[in-house]
């Protein structure tokens, strides 16, 4: 079953900057008057790239993903968006919390306009690769360079046997120079349709972002870059609504 609000962005390699593509969407579309929840539920504890310090972790709620109000009490606000941890320990990122990603997000369509779901990029081995299986929106992130698209390469049978929506692509840290892969050729090798690729230009505060635990929206271009992703999740929205009244 696909719940059209809940909103997947998920990494095609390590190191590619889902996290930090992921809150920064749940940012804007609070900023934009939205009700956001955003789940990080990569394998990795913590969430990174914010200040606000946890109050618990989905795995607590293993067999009480319809209590509405713990579900409240776990989750954190930060710049306007509630934010909710999804694991406590690496070691129970995968096998254990099987299930329990879809059920909470079932539960929590109901409490938030939108529910951006950070699936980590640790493949089979993380929560969030559950979400490729019902999520009504999928953002895949990767960069320019060879490993990342490799990398995804060797991934891309197993992802897309899972995915009921077609996917967009997010190319982090784009350097349009010349120097790697042009946005033309990305098109073609991924392969996505020309609406279907988005970049965020590279800046070099990423490193220096994750000590100060904020995201890069402070600088124009990155935030420039994401607000039209955000745009992307508005209208896929708006046009679910039109179909269904239709």
């Amino acid at each position: 079953m696909i719940i059209e609000n809940v909103i997947l962005f998920y990494g095609c390699d390590s190191q590619v900057g889902t996290t930090m593509t992921a809150l920064s969407a749940a940012e804007l579309l609070a900023e934009k008057g939205k009700n956001v929840l955003y789940i990080s539920a990569g394998s990795i504890p913590g969430i990174a790239f914010s200040a606000a310090e946890p109050a618990g972790a989905a795995a607590d709620l293993w067999d009480r993903t319809e209590d509405e109000e713990e579900i409240r009490q776990l989750a954190v606000k930060h710049r306007g968006a509630d934010i909710l941890q999804g694991v406590q320990s690496w070691m129970n990122g995968g096998n254990y919390l099987k299930g329990l990603l879809s059920e909470l997000c079932s539960t929590c369509s109901r409490m938030w306009d939108y529910v951006i779901v950070d699936g980590g990029s640790s493949g089979e081995s993380s929560m969030g690769q559950e979400a490729l299986d019902f999520a009504g929106m999928i953002f895949l992130v990767l960069t320019q360079q060879e490993k990342s698209l490799h990398r995804w390469k060797m991934r891309r049978e197993w992802v897309e046997n899972r995915m009921k929506v077609k996917p967009y692509f997010v190319v982090n840290k784009f350097v349009g120079n010349g120097t790697f892969y042009k946005e033309s050729q990305l098109k073609k090798m991924l392969p996505c349709e020309e609406d279907r690729l988005s970049t965020i230009p590279y800046l070099p505060y990423g490193w220096q972002a994750e000590l100060e635990r904020c995201t890069l929206m402070k600088y124009r271009p990155f935030r420039k870059a994401m607000e039209k992703i955000a745009v992307l999740i508005e209208d896929e929205k708006e046009k679910k609504i039109e179909t269904s009244e239709g």
